[in-house]
């Protein structure tokens, strides 16, 4: 008998199954995103589904550009999204931001890449993007971003200790000594 034969002739197994039902085609995901937002995290929802992105993008810009010369970006939660767009706009590809630092960022998760800027990749003006998250937040559960934002080896992942009670804290993802050590290396070098 033919693979092809075999392969109708049998049930499907679960991996086939659940293969052939996702992922969830983009229209459903981001209804299911909007439904979650709306109820959990309402600030998130403002931002990805109403008329507030525009405002909330104009903050950052001007402290962008209140700022000569390099500047090191560090953004938490839904901050990493907004300093995501906002650093992949075409205004900013001449900046030097020489590290961009992601504390427990949602960017990992298929959902919220379907409403950020595309394609996915390193903003222009970031040298090095370094994405820290606990294996506890689930805010970060999909904590990898080099897998899905093209920029290779200058998009570097890494797991750390959050030793707040909440997981998500930013408070404690400044306090980890791997975070404080990359800002403060980046903060180091002479620019140029």
């Amino acid at each position: 008998m033919s693979i092809a034969a075999q392969a109708v002739s049998r049930p499907p197994t679960v991996q086939e199954s659940l293969a052939a039902i996702l992922p969830l085609p983009a229209s459903l995901r981001r209804l299911l995103l909007r439904q979650l937002l709306q109820q959990l995290f309402p600030d998130a929802d403002a931002y990805f589904f109403t008329n507030k992105k525009e405002p909330i993008r104009q903050r950052l810009r001007q402290a962008l550009n209140a700022v000569a010369g390099p500047t090191v970006v560090i953004a938490h939660s839904l901050g990493t999204v907004i300093a995501y767009d906002v650093l992949s706009e075409p205004g900013f590809a001449g900046r030097t931001v020489p590290l961009l630092v992601t504390l427990g960022s949602p960017l990992g998760y298929a959902e919220i890449q379907d409403v950020v800027t595309r394609p996915l990749g390193l903003p222009a003006p970031v040298r090095i993007w370094a994405n820290f998250a606990d294996p506890f937040d689930v805010v970060a559960l999909d904590s990898t971003l080099a897998d899905d934002f093209r920029g290779g080896p200058r998009i570097v992942d890494a797991w750390v200790d959050n030793p707040a009670p909440n997981n998500h804290a930013a408070c404690g993802y400044l306090g980890a000594s791997r975070v404080r050590a990359t800002v403060t290396a980046a903060m180091s070098v002479p620019s140029g």
